[in-house]
């Protein structure tokens, strides 16, 4: 057990590389009917839930971007009205959404937008406080005036190019500050902080490479790196010093959350063959407990008799995690009666 508060598994030296969960050009486009319903097969919208169980919050199961379905929905946030925003679609007809009252409104056609790169926009982390956008691209953060993206500040930008880095690859939200994982043309990722108060860029942790990073968490102490090739890292702030929470070479990890008994969330991926939601228990260093989730497919249920398909994307809502379930075109929810760590 470290001092840190993880069980820390066996370690292995991480090898560079890169993967962009979001890129995800190359999924056909299907032409969808508005007469579907906003929930999916063998799915029901539901406004409570079992600790474990996983429902449909919206997603017919079909493709699509009309006010009825969705195009591989990720980077889920939610604002003080109860809407639901996300980014949709591939690089190639990336667009900015939102659900509200069962029907979805397309606030920004990000690919149209001026910030786009030959025809693409990569989506890299999206961000709501105080009701309040922030969207991050791949070389800059916008906030959204009247359904057009603008810049936030030009010193994010400047900063990047002073110290060499190419991307934002990842960007997450924690008590009102914007952190940033960035990425330079080695391979190699930092982080940095914005403050929306103060204006100033931070270096939070020094440039480092990881194996195949998707996801990452923020909370007091350190930030929780969960990695396609099957580790979880932390990287604690001080005194500085690195980890390898999970060795898990048979899962993609494409999210992780740690809970306020400090147990450790993530979201697993497997040989194209089943989608899981597991969990590292605080107090047993050698367990690990499979919450919800089973073989590809689109299922409402309790515990392993959920199915999902490319999910990723964890988002507290007050009683459980929201997150896309990309596979099958929907919004899903993840009931739980512990809040993550970095909850209010």
């Amino acid at each position: 057990m470290g001092k840190n508060g993880f069980s820390f598994r066996s370690a292995t030296a991480c090898f560079i590389a890169i993967i962009f969960v979001l890129s995800i050009t190359g999924f056909s486009r299907a032409e969808v009917n508005p007469r579907y319903k906003p929930i999916g097969p063998q799915a029901s919208v539901k406004k409570s839930g079992l600790d474990g169980e996983i429902t449909t919050v919206f997603g017919t199961g079909a493709q699509g971007q009309s006010e009825y379905t969705m195009d591989h929905p990720r980077l889920i946030q939610k604002d003080s009205k109860g809407r639901i925003w996300f980014v949709d679609g591939s690089q190639k007809n990336a667009k900015l959404r939102y659900l509200e009252n069962n029907r979805i409104t397309t606030v920004a056609d990000l690919v149209k937008s001026k910030f786009n790169y030959q025809g693409y926009f990569l989506a890299s982390g999206l961000a709501i406080m105080n009701d309040k956008v922030y969207l991050a691209g791949e070389g800059n953060v916008f906030t959204l005036t009247e359904g057009h993206i603008i810049p936030l500040d030009s010193k994010i930008n400047k900063y990047m190019k002073e110290n060499q880095y190419a991307h934002i690859f990842r960007m997450e939200q924690y008590k009102g500050e914007l952190y940033l994982m960035l990425l330079d043309k080695s391979f190699q990722y930092g982080f940095v902080k914005y403050s929306l108060v103060t204006k100033k860029i931070e270096e939070v942790l020094p440039r480092k490479s990881y194996n195949a990073p998707m996801n990452f968490y923020v909370h007091d102490k350190g930030i929780l790196i969960a990695c396609k090739s099957g580790y979880i890292l932390y990287e604690q702030f001080f005194p500085r010093q690195s980890y390898m929470v999970l060795n898990a070479s048979e899962d993609a990890i494409m999210d992780v959350f740690l809970d306020q008994n400090k147990d450790v969330y993530y979201m697993a991926w497997a040989n194209q063959s089943y989608v899981k939601i597991k969990m590292l228990p605080y107090d047993d260093e050698e367990a690990v407990i499979e919450v919800a989730g089973s073989i590809r497919g689109y299922q409402d249920g309790y515990r392993q008799e959920a199915q999902m398909d490319y999910s990723t994307d964890f988002y507290w809502d007050g009683s459980g995690m929201l997150f896309g379930d990309m596979g099958n075109h929907a919004i899903r929810k993840l009931w739980l009666s512990t809040k993550p760590s970095n909850a209010n």
